[in-house]
């Protein structure tokens, strides 16, 4: 079942974000799925697509945040923080991201590569 969506400034492309796990990347044009985004352990409650459309950052149930590149399918940057992630937003044209969860708001200007 899909939990969220996000929507490309160019409406080229989708992410969706799913309770099996997964976020996938869907070209508007076709319909079809460009890239299946697999890391998370837990659903995915957020996803939130870059101002400049070449990155998605994932938020889920699995206390984790992932970056992915958009053009590859691959994860760039991740962490970890202490409970589920309920939000993320891109903050100066990509240069910060910043997430939520029930207690806590985090901000990043760099995300290390999720180990």
């Amino acid at each position: 079942m899909v939990r969220t969506l996000a929507i490309a400034q160019d409406d080229a492309l989708i992410v969706s974000g799913s309770w099996d796990h997964t976020a996938r990347v869907w070209d508007v044009a076709t319909g079809t799925t460009v890239h299946v985004l697999t890391g998370h352990t837990e659903p995915i409650e957020v996803v939130a697509i870059s101002p400049d459309g070449s990155l998605v950052a994932t938020g889920g149930w699995d206390h984790t945040v992932r970056v992915w590149d958009l053009r590859t399918g691959r994860c760039v940057a991740g962490v970890t923080v202490n409970e589920r992630v309920t939000g993320c937003a891109w903050v100066l044209e990509r240069c910060a991201l910043a997430a939520t969860t029930p207690s806590a708001t985090y901000l990043w200007s760099y995300l290390p590569p999720l180990e």
